[in-house]
């Protein structure tokens, strides 16, 4: 009977890891929902998935011309897969501002972490352009 508890806390144990390996698969399995291209938020979603993509042009393209961004991107590393969540986004007219919470997940189950960053754009025309010290390109010249 001595050993009984140990059979339960070794179930215990590996129902956790079982369910945080199924939360893993599907956090990075999800797709995520497409923002509006149009919307300073969209800009942001579409600049960061170019970058977990690897598609530097796609992310240059979302850069204001006068930061001097050409592809390829120096990047302090590669993203993975990654989650956004929009905690806010205000328009001053030309000028937005808009901050994500970001969760970045590597090749394991327990290899992910999260931060918050802000994202400041420019419009252009109809379009909005990321501007300032966008993550994770912190200058381009």
């Amino acid at each position: 009977m001595k050993n009984r508890p140990n059979v339960v806390l070794g179930v215990v144990t590996g129902l956790v890891v079982a369910l945080a390996v199924v939360a893993w698969f599907v956090a990075s399995a999800k797709e995520p929902s497409k923002l509006d291209p149009s919307t300073p938020e969209g800009t942001v979603q579409a600049y960061i998935l170019a970058l977990a993509d690897d598609d530097d042009e796609a992310a240059v393209a979302l850069l204001d011309p006068q930061l001097g961004c050409k592809p390829p991107l120096s990047k302090p590393y590669q993203l993975n897969a990654v989650a956004l969540t929009l905690v806010k986004s205000t328009t001053n007219g030309d000028e937005a501002l808009v901050v994500f919470d970001l969760t970045e997940y590597g090749n394991t189950p327990f290899d992910s972490w999260s931060h918050r960053e802000s994202f400041e754009l420019l419009r252009a025309g109809s379009a909005w352009q990321v501007t300032g010290s966008p993550w994770p390109i912190y200058g381009c010249e």
